[in-house]
Protein backbone atom coordinates (compact mmCIF):
# COMPACT_ATOMS: atom_id res chain seq x y z
CA UNK A 1 0.00 0.00 0.00
CA UNK A 2 1.13 3.26 -1.40
CA UNK A 3 0.08 6.86 -0.89
CA UNK A 4 0.49 9.47 -3.33
CA UNK A 5 1.05 13.04 -3.59
CA UNK A 6 -2.49 13.43 -5.24
CA UNK A 7 -4.11 11.82 -1.79
CA UNK A 8 -4.65 8.49 -3.47
CA UNK A 9 -3.89 5.32 -2.57
CA UNK A 10 -2.29 2.19 -4.38
CA UNK A 11 -2.66 -1.21 -3.26
CA UNK A 12 -2.29 -4.27 -4.32
CA UNK A 13 -4.23 -7.83 -3.40
CA UNK A 14 -6.69 -10.20 -4.33
CA UNK A 15 -9.17 -10.21 -6.69
CA UNK A 16 -12.70 -8.52 -5.29
CA UNK A 17 -14.96 -9.35 -7.86
CA UNK A 18 -17.78 -11.56 -7.81
CA UNK A 19 -15.53 -13.82 -10.27
CA UNK A 20 -12.65 -14.58 -7.39
CA UNK A 21 -10.12 -15.31 -9.78
CA UNK A 22 -6.61 -16.29 -8.49
CA UNK A 23 -2.99 -13.71 -8.01
CA UNK A 24 -3.05 -10.01 -6.79
CA UNK A 25 -4.50 -7.49 -8.90
CA UNK A 26 -3.09 -3.80 -8.46
CA UNK A 27 -5.90 -0.73 -7.30
CA UNK A 28 -6.25 3.03 -6.94
CA UNK A 29 -8.23 4.63 -5.52
CA UNK A 30 -8.98 8.82 -5.04
CA UNK A 31 -11.07 8.70 -1.71
CA UNK A 32 -8.91 7.41 1.07
CA UNK A 33 -10.02 3.70 0.15
CA UNK A 34 -13.61 4.30 -0.17
CA UNK A 35 -13.86 2.79 -3.52
CA UNK A 36 -11.01 0.81 -5.66
CA UNK A 37 -10.72 1.04 -8.76
CA UNK A 38 -9.04 -1.79 -10.83
CA UNK A 39 -6.17 -0.59 -12.65
CA UNK A 40 -3.63 -3.77 -14.13
CA UNK A 41 -4.12 -7.70 -14.10
CA UNK A 42 -0.94 -8.79 -15.74
CA UNK A 43 -1.70 -10.87 -18.82
CA UNK A 44 0.15 -13.87 -17.98
CA UNK A 45 -0.93 -14.21 -14.68
CA UNK A 46 1.99 -14.08 -12.45
CA UNK A 47 2.28 -9.96 -12.35
CA UNK A 48 5.02 -9.70 -9.40
CA UNK A 49 4.16 -6.76 -7.02
CA UNK A 50 6.48 -7.14 -3.92
CA UNK A 51 7.23 -3.47 -3.90
CA UNK A 52 4.98 -0.71 -4.79
CA UNK A 53 6.31 2.99 -4.48
CA UNK A 54 5.00 6.32 -5.77
CA UNK A 55 6.55 9.05 -7.62
CA UNK A 56 5.97 12.82 -7.24
CA UNK A 57 4.54 12.90 -10.54
CA UNK A 58 1.11 12.71 -10.27
CA UNK A 59 0.00 8.87 -11.76
CA UNK A 60 3.72 7.96 -11.29
CA UNK A 61 4.45 4.47 -9.78
CA UNK A 62 6.88 2.07 -9.58
CA UNK A 63 6.86 -1.44 -8.78
CA UNK A 64 9.37 -4.21 -8.51
CA UNK A 65 9.75 -8.01 -7.40
CA UNK A 66 11.42 -10.94 -6.60
CA UNK A 67 12.44 -11.56 -10.35
CA UNK A 68 14.08 -7.91 -9.79
CA UNK A 69 13.06 -5.72 -12.78
CA UNK A 70 11.93 -2.54 -12.33
CA UNK A 71 8.91 -1.14 -14.11
CA UNK A 72 7.37 2.69 -13.87
CA UNK A 73 3.93 3.87 -14.95
CA UNK A 74 2.78 7.30 -15.29
CA UNK A 75 -1.19 6.62 -15.43
CA UNK A 76 -1.42 5.22 -12.25
CA UNK A 77 -1.04 1.37 -12.94
CA UNK A 78 -3.09 1.20 -16.13
CA UNK A 79 0.25 0.41 -18.16
CA UNK A 80 3.65 0.03 -17.20
CA UNK A 81 7.20 0.08 -18.91
CA UNK A 82 10.87 -1.52 -17.96
CA UNK A 83 12.77 0.68 -16.49
CA UNK A 84 15.62 -1.77 -15.18
CA UNK A 85 16.20 -4.90 -15.80
CA UNK A 86 17.74 -5.95 -12.28
CA UNK A 87 16.28 -4.41 -9.12
CA UNK A 88 16.42 -6.24 -6.03
CA UNK A 89 15.13 -5.47 -2.64
CA UNK A 90 12.75 -3.02 -1.73
CA UNK A 91 12.27 1.05 -2.98
CA UNK A 92 11.10 3.77 -2.20
CA UNK A 93 10.39 7.25 -4.35
CA UNK A 94 12.50 10.41 -3.16
CA UNK A 95 11.30 14.25 -2.73
CA UNK A 96 11.88 14.57 -6.27
CA UNK A 97 10.07 13.37 -9.39
CA UNK A 98 12.16 10.48 -10.94
CA UNK A 99 13.70 10.17 -7.68
CA UNK A 100 14.13 6.70 -6.13
CA UNK A 101 16.33 4.80 -4.04
CA UNK A 102 16.86 0.81 -3.59
CA UNK A 103 18.44 -1.33 -1.24
CA UNK A 104 19.63 -4.71 -0.47
CA UNK A 105 23.05 -4.31 1.82
CA UNK A 106 23.52 -1.53 0.26
CA UNK A 107 22.27 2.05 -0.78
CA UNK A 108 21.74 3.61 -3.94
CA UNK A 109 19.91 6.38 -5.87
CA UNK A 110 17.89 6.98 -8.98
CA UNK A 111 17.16 10.39 -10.42
CA UNK A 112 15.61 9.59 -13.87
CA UNK A 113 12.95 6.98 -12.56
CA UNK A 114 14.83 3.91 -11.81
CA UNK A 115 16.84 3.94 -15.47
CA UNK A 116 20.40 4.12 -13.88
CA UNK A 117 21.30 4.10 -10.04
CA UNK A 118 24.16 5.37 -8.82
CA UNK A 119 25.85 3.66 -5.14
CA UNK A 120 25.47 6.36 -2.56
CA UNK A 121 28.09 4.68 -0.56
CA UNK A 122 26.65 2.59 2.57
CA UNK A 123 27.07 -0.61 3.02
CA UNK A 124 24.44 -1.86 5.32
CA UNK A 125 22.75 -5.29 6.58
CA UNK A 126 19.11 -3.85 5.81
CA UNK A 127 16.83 -2.51 3.47
CA UNK A 128 16.50 1.24 2.75
CA UNK A 129 13.25 1.28 3.32
CA UNK A 130 11.77 5.15 3.59
CA UNK A 131 12.69 8.32 2.42
CA UNK A 132 12.07 11.13 5.29
CA UNK A 133 10.26 14.73 4.48
CA UNK A 134 13.88 16.20 4.97
CA UNK A 135 16.26 16.18 1.45
CA UNK A 136 18.98 13.42 2.23
CA UNK A 137 16.78 11.54 4.71
CA UNK A 138 16.51 7.92 4.94
CA UNK A 139 15.11 5.15 6.92
CA UNK A 140 16.15 1.47 7.27
CA UNK A 141 15.23 -1.20 8.82
CA UNK A 142 17.27 -4.68 10.09
CA UNK A 143 14.43 -7.03 9.87
CA UNK A 144 15.68 -9.82 11.72
CA UNK A 145 16.58 -7.57 14.74
CA UNK A 146 13.73 -5.33 15.00
CA UNK A 147 16.87 -2.41 14.45
CA UNK A 148 16.13 1.31 12.74
CA UNK A 149 18.44 3.11 11.22
CA UNK A 150 18.71 6.58 9.90
CA UNK A 151 20.68 8.69 7.43
CA UNK A 152 20.71 12.73 6.83
CA UNK A 153 23.33 12.66 4.67
CA UNK A 154 21.55 10.54 1.55
CA UNK A 155 23.06 7.00 2.42
CA UNK A 156 26.19 7.91 2.40
CA UNK A 157 26.25 6.72 6.35
CA UNK A 158 23.58 4.97 9.03
CA UNK A 159 23.06 5.59 12.44
CA UNK A 160 21.44 3.24 14.60
CA UNK A 161 18.09 4.79 15.91
CA UNK A 162 16.04 2.41 17.93
CA UNK A 163 16.50 -1.27 19.13
CA UNK A 164 12.97 -2.77 19.27
CA UNK A 165 14.04 -5.96 20.41
CA UNK A 166 12.04 -8.13 18.65
CA UNK A 167 12.16 -10.06 15.54
CA UNK A 168 11.17 -10.42 11.87
CA UNK A 169 8.08 -9.04 10.19
CA UNK A 170 8.53 -5.02 10.62
CA UNK A 171 7.16 -2.38 8.19
CA UNK A 172 7.68 1.42 8.03
CA UNK A 173 6.49 4.67 7.51
CA UNK A 174 6.68 8.08 7.26
CA UNK A 175 4.48 10.40 8.58
CA UNK A 176 3.51 13.55 7.19
CA UNK A 177 5.57 16.02 8.64
CA UNK A 178 9.55 15.89 9.62
CA UNK A 179 10.83 13.32 12.15
CA UNK A 180 7.27 11.77 11.86
CA UNK A 181 7.84 7.81 11.43
CA UNK A 182 5.90 4.64 11.94
CA UNK A 183 6.67 1.36 12.57
CA UNK A 184 4.56 -2.06 12.59
CA UNK A 185 5.35 -5.49 13.50
CA UNK A 186 2.76 -8.18 13.18
CA UNK A 187 0.26 -6.56 16.18
CA UNK A 188 2.09 -3.29 17.25
CA UNK A 189 2.05 0.09 15.78
CA UNK A 190 4.88 2.19 16.93
CA UNK A 191 4.57 5.93 16.33
CA UNK A 192 7.84 8.60 16.14
CA UNK A 193 8.42 12.24 16.05
CA UNK A 194 11.93 12.41 16.37
CA UNK A 195 13.27 10.26 13.24
CA UNK A 196 13.19 7.12 15.50
CA UNK A 197 14.77 7.71 18.49
CA UNK A 198 12.16 7.27 20.69
CA UNK A 199 8.77 5.72 20.20
CA UNK A 200 5.17 5.60 21.54
CA UNK A 201 3.21 2.29 20.84
CA UNK A 202 -0.08 3.34 19.96
CA UNK A 203 -2.58 0.41 18.97
CA UNK A 204 -2.13 -3.71 19.33
CA UNK A 205 -4.27 -5.23 16.07
CA UNK A 206 -4.33 -8.76 17.51
CA UNK A 207 -5.56 -12.10 16.24
CA UNK A 208 -7.91 -11.47 12.90
CA UNK A 209 -7.25 -7.71 13.37
CA UNK A 210 -3.51 -7.30 12.30
CA UNK A 211 -2.33 -5.61 9.80
CA UNK A 212 -0.69 -6.24 6.30
CA UNK A 213 0.64 -3.15 5.78
CA UNK A 214 0.60 0.17 7.11
CA UNK A 215 1.27 3.81 5.14
CA UNK A 216 1.40 6.80 6.70
CA UNK A 217 -1.08 9.94 5.15
CA UNK A 218 -0.57 13.35 4.57
CA UNK A 219 -1.74 15.31 7.84
CA UNK A 220 -0.10 14.72 11.26
CA UNK A 221 -1.33 11.66 12.84
CA UNK A 222 -2.56 10.04 9.91
CA UNK A 223 -2.45 6.17 9.34
CA UNK A 224 -3.73 4.15 7.04
CA UNK A 225 -3.84 -0.24 7.59
CA UNK A 226 -4.48 -2.81 4.72
CA UNK A 227 -5.57 -6.22 5.59
CA UNK A 228 -5.26 -8.77 2.68
CA UNK A 229 -7.52 -11.67 2.86
CA UNK A 230 -7.63 -14.25 0.40
CA UNK A 231 -10.26 -17.03 0.35
CA UNK A 232 -8.94 -20.90 0.13
CA UNK A 233 -11.41 -22.93 -2.13
CA UNK A 234 -11.68 -26.37 -1.51
CA UNK A 235 -8.95 -27.69 -3.87
CA UNK A 236 -6.44 -25.69 -2.17
CA UNK A 237 -5.78 -22.69 -4.81
CA UNK A 238 -6.43 -19.11 -3.73
CA UNK A 239 -9.04 -17.75 -5.26
CA UNK A 240 -9.96 -13.90 -4.79
CA UNK A 241 -10.59 -12.63 -1.27
CA UNK A 242 -11.25 -9.16 0.07
CA UNK A 243 -9.26 -6.21 0.72
CA UNK A 244 -10.54 -3.75 4.16
CA UNK A 245 -8.44 -0.32 4.63
CA UNK A 246 -8.54 1.32 7.91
Amino acid sequence: MQRCNSGGIYIVGPDISPDSLTGDYFYYSADYGSTLVLKYIDPTGCVDFCYITSDLTIGGIYRTGSSAPLYYSTDFGESWALHNVYCPGSVCSGLLSGEIYKGAYYSVRSADYGVTFADTGAVSPFNVRQVGRIPGELYGIYDSYGRLYYSDDYGHSFTLMHDFDRGEGWDISRGATAGEIYAYNYDTIYYSSDHGETFTRTGCYAGGNKFNEIAGGNNTGELFGLRRLYNEPPMGEWGGGEIEIC
